[in-house]
């Protein structure tokens, strides 16, 4: 039985143990954290959402970010301090927002996100996982019909590959997310995604880690990469402090910090962190929250129901890797709650509020890395599994299945016939 050695035990790195459980390898899971999901997996927005399979880097991205400098409310905002660390990654992103590939990103990560949401289902049919799972779609609000047409247009390069969308009238979107009717007035249009879906992805982590452990696998925990090991010239797993970690093949699931991880052995990643902001609140009754996820287009948030939690996230910081926890950041979610639930938020922004700012992995050209990176003999048993950004959710089954396609050499039944390319790992580039 060949081993495989997974850094990271966070979304990536947990779905790829499973599937290589499955398919009949030793899995061994390495994490800095004390548990499961303590890094960006831990209050994502929790959203499933093949309809938003777009890149951030849009064609006429540039102009918004420089109108972003100084502007502390700005959705998407960069700051000065993290540009000298940003510049070659932030050059590229923007190289890659014209509009010949920022469609075809969209096609590829559509499929990819179809492909996981299958495999997520099947999951939850055969491992009986629980975590706050909704199936219901999510609604897009929008404060003018412009903004609802350019959504719309994405939305329709993506119909005929199966994307279901739905244009509805305030009274329309009212009439089918009754919380929202206080606020009927500001809301112009919306769009319904009836096949997105959501749920607690750091519920989904514990539950699958306690599944990968019960069925023969390996997770240690407050182990932090120190060092790659190698053996006769070959890398064959990495030293923590005080223990080697040796596997068959490695596998590289670290989010963000796979960057650091890759420049030892050569490896310009395109990865860098994009900082997100969420809060999460309790409420009394299931009355006051949305039934679904609501993203509202103007405020820049999404907010999802957990079971009687509910999720507010949003924003984006290119920011380097700082965690902090900005008031004002945090002043736009409770923003966003009292403006679309004004009935309900005194109760819920005075009880317990949780913040939180994690770094999604964002890279350059909007596609995750999937496979091995390098086809010299000394890097052939490294791969990767990483650069999802606002996707990680959304794709991490389905990367699951590909990295374990390319792994094994053999195209599963699940994954026949899906075009893997644009997510292939030898994008990262090289130095020397």
């Amino acid at each position: 039985m060949s081993s495989v050695l997974i850094i990271g035990a966070g979304l990536a790195g947990l779905t790829s143990a499973r599937v290589l459980q499955e398919r009949g390898y030793e899995v061994m899971v390495l994490d800095q954290h004390a548990a499961a999901a303590e890094g960006t997996s831990f209050a994502n927005a929790g959203m499933l959402t093949p309809s938003m399979a777009d890149p951030w880097n849009a064609p006429g991205l540039l102009h918004h970010l420089l109108g972003s400098l100084g502007h502390e409310e700005s959705s998407f905002l960069l700051r000065l301090g993290a540009l000298p660390s940003t510049l070659g990654w932030a050059a590229r992103f923007l190289a890659f927002s014209h509009r010949g590939h920022y469609l075809a990103a969209c096609r590829a990560n559509f499929a990819l996100a179809q492909l996981s949401l299958q495999q997520l289902d099947s999951w939850q049919r055969e491992l009986g996982l629980q975590f706050d799972q909704l199936g219901n779609g999510t609604m897009k609000l929008f404060a003018n019909a412009g903004e609802a047409d350019v959504a719309l247009a994405v939305a329709e390069e993506l119909s005929p590959l199966g994307l279901k969308v739905r244009r509805l009238s305030a009274a329309e979107a009212v009439a089918h997310e009754p919380v929202l009717a206080a606020t009927e007035g500001r809301i112009a249009e919306a769009l319904l995604y009836p096949d997105d879906g959501s749920g607690n992805a750091r519920q989904f982590c514990i539950q699958l880690a306690e599944r990968i452990q019960a069925d023969g696998g390996v997770i240690h925990y407050q182990q932090a990469v120190k060092r790659w090991a190698w053996r006769r010239g070959l890398l064959v797993g990495v030293e923590t402090q005080g223990q080697r970690f040796e596997a068959d093949y490695v596998v590289l699931a670290a989010g963000c910090d796979s960057t650091a991880l890759l420049k030892p052995l050569g490896l310009d990643l395109m990865v860098k962190p994009v900082k997100g902001y969420s809060i999460t609140l309790t409420a009394d009754s299931a009355t006051q929250i949305p039934a679904l996820p609501l993203i509202d287009e103007a405020l820049h948030c999404a907010m999802t129901p957990l079971g009687r939690q509910l999720r507010v996230a949003g924003t984006a910081e290119i920011a380097g890797y700082d965690l902090a926890k900005r008031p004002a950041r945090i002043e736009s979610l409770k923003h966003m709650v009292q403006t679309l639930l004004p009935q309900s938020a005194p109760q819920l922004l005075q009880g317990d509020l949780q913040p939180w700012a994690g770094l999604r992995p964002m890279s350059a050209d909007g596609m995750p890395y999937i496979g091995r990176p390098h086809s010299a003999k000394p890097l052939s048993r490294l791969y990767l599994n990483t650069g999802h950004g606002h996707l990680g959710w959304t794709h991490t089954a389905g990367s699951a299945l590909l990295l374990a396609d390319a792994i094994a050499g053999v195209v599963s039944s699940r994954t026949e016939g899906f075009d893997a390319q644009p997510f292939s790992a030898r994008r990262v580039l090289r130095r020397g």
